[in-house]
């Protein structure tokens, strides 16, 4: 079984998520807002961002929230 979830932050992204949650973007829009949200060339504090992501586990929504990142399962 595959969930998939969508994410909502402000700022940077909290990249070792990924590896945490063992998920992986499932769209090119989301690997670009990801790719977009590690560049650091910015100001990202004020910027929403959104991605959909998918794993073959459930998403751990508590460490997620605890950088600041909305889970919404699908």
């Amino acid at each position: 079984m595959t969930y998939e979830f969508q994410i909502k932050w402000y700022g940077a992204f909290p990249l070792d998520m990924l590896r945490y949650d063992r998920c992986w973007p499932v769209d090119q829009k989301s690997v670009e807002e990801i790719s977009f949200a590690c560049s650091g060339e910015y100001d990202l504090v004020y910027t929403e961002h959104t991605a959909t992501l998918a794993s073959l586990q459930r998403p751990t929504v508590g460490r997620w929230k605890s950088f600041g990142v909305e889970v919404r399962q699908l």
